[in-house]
């Protein structure tokens, strides 16, 4: 980890109060496709969590510091804003002024298709990606006890939504199927939806209720990482997928590497 200050009195804010918010994202060559998709993220979560105006080259600067003092040019990076005087009683005195950039080498998904357990949970303040993700781990961690590999979150009425750490998309053979619901918008996602490689398939955006899962032959995890195939949720079984699955790849390696 990263930050700017050296003494421990940001990360123990973070530690102790979590209040902050961030967005994770792989390195290649110093480069990220959809980077700017990352600091449009950043920017509009500093003015919505802190009231600020986010300093993007201060950011810049950081991560190429980051990435220097690890010797990679290649990576996972993850930036975190905050305030390390973050008063919990005061937390309109937050400026988030502060950046934490986490370095660990360059991920890539696993293969083995997940086996997900549906779960009742809606995300708080979705269109923003903070760090308070105690319910998202804790969810995980219960599928995980009963066997599966992962959780999928659905909402009262059955609707899917997205997992703790990625977003959902499935397939019936000749259209791709986006849920639309309170879940955070993924920079991958937008990068696979957007893909001119996509004029060759029929997208849908909608509301995607449990029960109509049986009517899709494939789904996939989606985040910064790459994508993952789903085996099965719930009772539900899907194939692999594998045409649906290289049309997504092709269609996020179809936008261009961005330098930081």
């Amino acid at each position: 980890m990263h930050p700017e200050s050296p003494d421990l009195k940001g990360t123990r804010a973070l530690a102790l109060n979590n209040f902050g918010h961030f967005t994770s994202f792989q390195v290649r060559g110093k480069c990220v496709r959809g980077f700017d998709l990352h600091m449009d993220r950043l920017r509009a979560a500093q003015l919505e969590v802190f009231g600020t105006v986010l300093d993007e080259i201060r950011v810049r600067d950081a991560i190429h510091a980051a990435l220097d003092a690890e010797g990679l040019i290649d990576a996972s990076v993850r930036v975190t804003c905050y305030d390390a005087d973050f008063d919990f009683a005061r937390p309109l005195e937050a400026r988030g002024n502060d950046l934490l950039v986490s370095v660990t080498p360059a991920r890539a998904p696993a293969s083995t298709p997940l086996r997900l357990k549906s779960t009742r949970f809606t995300r708080q303040n979705p269109e923003i990606k903070h760090c308070g993700m105690f319910s998202q781990f804790m969810a995980r961690r219960s599928a995980q006890s009963l066997g599966y590999d992962d959780a999928i979150f659905v909402d009262a009425a059955m609707n899917i939504s997205e997992g703790p750490t990625w977003s959902f998309v499935c397939f019936d053979g000749d259209t791709l199927f986006w849920p639309v619901t309170l879940s955070l918008d993924s920079v991958t996602a937008q990068l696979i939806s957007t893909s001119e490689v996509m004029e060759r398939k029929k997208q849908e955006f909608g509301t995607l209720a449990l029960p109509e899962l049986g009517a899709y032959l494939g789904a996939f995890a989606i985040n910064s990482s790459g994508i993952r195939p789903i085996a099965l949720i719930d009772s539900y079984p899907f194939d692999e997928g594998l045409e649906a699955l290289e049309l997504l790849q092709l269609a996020v390696e179809s936008h261009p590497l961005q330098p930081i």
